[in-house]
């Protein structure tokens, strides 16, 4: 009866298995649970090819940040633009010139470093005619001088300074350009012994040669403030006791020069100091504008020596 009991529970166990196994069609064949996840894997991959939008580029960049870092730039002492207009020269306090671009913001597009005990207190642009194969080009040049009573000429290919001359005048207070048809460029500064140097700087030798001086009054009477009329051929000169003088060239050339009996003297309010004439400008049509230290920006007659109009840049008085 044990034997027939085992041999009938066999039996039934395979009838079971046949059931099962008939459950499932012949052509099909089971899958397990890691080839259901891939085949959603798969599908979700086909669906996210179709549906999903070209990738958007990403800048591969490291960006650093300092939180410790305080950067103050040095004071600015003088300004001159380039005679295009495309650059302008920076001088800061130290004695460094920069040259910058206003038309991309302000891009530092060279640096010349000063040196020790010397500040570049005046600036100013001359252009010279280039001959290379017989084809002639304008190139600009920056001239600069300092208190120290040297001039010296700013080569911001070499960032370093040129042909350092000493006036012999003691400081330079201002510095111009003089400039005419003829292809001589000519500087006029104004010393602090009363006189005003005109030097001529030689192409390519960047050698100053001095050619002749004006005289304001003498060493008590330092010349602050210098501008040039190209078309009248005349300087006009502001001096440290509040008076306007004007110099008129008569040979260009040769440098011949004749003191005008214009005169111009600027407002003191009956102060016992004059009044210093930081700042001087002259308009093609004859007209001096000037800058004082009563904070006024007049605008004077050049050929009679009269007053025009004045304005008052602020309540407080501050220079102009």
């Amino acid at each position: 009866s044990y034997c027939t009991n085992i041999s009938m529970t066999r039996t039934s166990s395979r009838k079971k298995k046949t059931k099962r196994l008939s459950s499932t069609p012949e052509f099909a064949t089971p899958q397990t649970e890691s080839s259901k996840k891939k085949n959603e894997k798969y599908n979700r991959s086909e669906t996210d090819k179709v549906q999903s939008p070209s990738p958007v580029p990403i800048l591969d960049a490291v960006v650093h940040r300092m939180s410790n870092l305080k950067y103050t730039p040095r004071s600015i002492l003088q300004l001159a633009t380039s005679p295009i207009g495309n650059t302008i020269a920076i001088a800061r306090e130290g004695g460094s010139v920069e040259l910058v671009d206003p038309n991309q913001k302000f891009r530092t597009l060279s640096i010349i470093h000063g040196l020790r005990n010397r500040e570049v207190d005046c600036l100013a642009w001359s252009s010279f005619n280039e001959k290379s194969n017989e084809t002639s080009s304008s190139v600009d040049y920056l001239f600069g001088a300092s208190r120290d009573g040297t001039m010296f000429h700013l080569d911001f290919n070499q960032t370093q300074q040129h042909g350092v001359f000493n006036v012999g005048g003691g400081a330079i207070l201002a510095l111009e350009t003089l400039t005419n048809r003829s292809n001589r460029r000519f500087l006029a500064a104004a010393c602090e012994d009363g006189r005003i140097r005109i030097l001529e700087y030689t192409y390519p030798e960047e050698m100053f040669v001095q050619v002749t001086s004006l005289s304001v009054g003498g060493a008590s009477s330092p010349v602050m403030s210098l501008a040039w009329n190209e078309k009248q051929l005349t300087l006009y000169a502001g001096v440290i006791d509040g008076t306007i003088r004007k110099f008129d060239c008569r040979n260009f050339e040769r440098q011949s020069w004749k003191p005008s009996n214009v005169r111009i003297t600027v407002e003191n309010y009956g102060k016992r100091t004059p009044t210093r004439v930081w700042a001087l400008l002259a308009l093609d049509d004859g007209t001096v504008v000037s800058g004082d230290s009563l904070g006024h920006v007049q605008f004077w007659d050049g050929n009679l020596g009269t007053l025009i109009q004045t304005y008052e840049q602020n309540e407080r008085r501050a220079d102009v």
